[in-house]
């Protein structure tokens, strides 16, 4: 089974360090750092070793506060903004929702996407909510 990604969960100060593993089936693992285990070293191997898991963590902690940042001003806007909220718990008919689908299948991000699932996802969509999401989905992978 090929890893994926592999990060520290915890501080890098700290004496005991856990890993968390996902595989590219999505399984995850999380296991505690023993160098004397031979399947954490091998998974420690397969990662590209100690270095490549402290960068990894390192860009995933980077990822994780920009996330933080979006979240809280698109909560601080929908405290503020009724206008987003609506869109948000309005229902929307099919053929609205079909027009916003064909004018984000134009875009060039959607457009140049070579993964074949998250424009499934984004075809697929029913509502505002899973549309927004696959396209993010997808603007994040290019």
């Amino acid at each position: 089974m090929n890893i994926s990604n592999c990060i520290f969960l915890n501080s890098f100060d700290d004496e005991v360090k856990t890993l968390k593993v996902t595989y590219e089936d999505n399984k995850v693992e999380i296991i505690s750092l023993n160098l004397d285990d031979p399947k954490v070293s091998e998974i420690i191997k397969m990662s590209g070793g100690i270095e490549a898991i402290e960068s990894n963590t390192r860009k995933y902690n980077i990822w994780i506060e920009k996330e933080d940042k979006l979240y809280k001003k698109f909560k601080k806007h929908m405290l503020i903004s009724d206008d987003l909220s609506l869109v948000f718990f309005k229902e929307f008919d099919q053929e609205t929702l079909f027009n916003v689908k064909i004018m984000l299948f134009e875009l060039p991000e959607v457009e140049n996407c070579n993964d074949a699932g998250l424009k499934k996802k984004l075809r697929t969509a029913n509502n505002l909510i899973d549309i927004i999401g696959a396209y993010y989905l997808i603007k994040n992978t290019s």
